[in-house]
């Protein structure tokens, strides 16, 4: 089996980057580090690409939360 590789997300648009990083309040860090903003979207994106598909959607992604007995 071979290593696993990262499929392309797309790419959001610049300007919805920067008007999202703005309505979250990240005016500071925009003006200062735009570039490193961008980057991190973009690193958000394509680890949010690469997350496994869940087949039920309504299924839970591992057991439920129930209380056990008491030991």
């Amino acid at each position: 089996m071979g290593a696993p590789t990262l499929h392309k997300a797309n790419r959001m648009e610049v300007s919805l980057t920067e008007a999202l990083a703005r309505s979250l309040g990240l005016e500071k860090a925009l003006a200062a580090h735009r570039d490193d903003v961008v980057a991190a979207s973009n690193r958000a994106e394509t680890i949010r690409a690469n997350l496994p598909q869940l087949r039920d959607p309504a299924a839970e992604p591992f057991p439920p939360m129930c209380p056990g007995p008491r030991r």
